[in-house]
């Protein structure tokens, strides 16, 4: 009785080691599953491997910088309406596919000349500082999708009489509808 209560439990224990080698997951088999549950959350896998017996997962973060673009092209704008005719500049913000972002203006005269300027002021962000050689301590931008408003550095809107409509006595929002590309 006591040889067949023991050959009972070296079977029992057989058989419990066979169930757990069992629910073992290959690393590929976990690579692979994590990969699922990633794109599954639309997030960008570049590459996943096994280092040091732990999954490790990069992140292609160029594709993640896009999604908070507010779009990628060259839109011009005008924030002081009053200001027309020949040799006017005509001003726009360029947002490139990596983040960056130029401001610049383009000036055609009677003459014939032609004056343009373009300025990298960095990756985009929620307030963007625009300085050049001229204006040393630069303006500040918030760029929508649709429109562009002058803010200062903590984003309140600037308001002026040069953002005007019409000859007015008070001051009006700087902000312009985006248009082009």
């Amino acid at each position: 009785m006591k040889n067949s209560f023991l050959l009972f439990i070296i079977i029992l224990l057989l058989t419990s080691c066979e169930q757990n080698t069992e629910s073992l997951v290959s690393p590929e088999a976990e690579i692979t599953a994590v990969e699922e549950e990633i794109v599954s959350k639309s997030e960008p896998v570049s590459k996943a491997e096994i280092r040091d017996e732990k999954v490790v997962i990069e992140i292609n973060d160029k594709e993640e910088g896009k999604s908070n673009l507010p779009f990628i092209g060259k839109r011009y704008y005008n924030l002081r309406p009053l200001s027309t005719g020949t040799g006017t500049p005509q001003y726009f913000v360029e947002i490139k596919a990596d983040g960056d972002v130029y401001f610049g203006y383009e000036a055609h005269y009677l003459n014939g000349t032609n004056e343009y300027e373009i300025l990298n002021v960095g990756k985009y962000k929620q307030i963007v500082q625009c300085k050049s050689e001229e204006h040393a301590t630069g303006s500040y931008f918030a760029i929508a999708s649709d429109h562009i408003r002058e803010v200062d550095r903590n984003g309140k809107i600037v308001l002026s009489l040069d953002c005007c409509e019409a000859d007015l006595v008070d001051s009006c929002p700087c902000e312009s509808e985006l248009y082009g590309d």
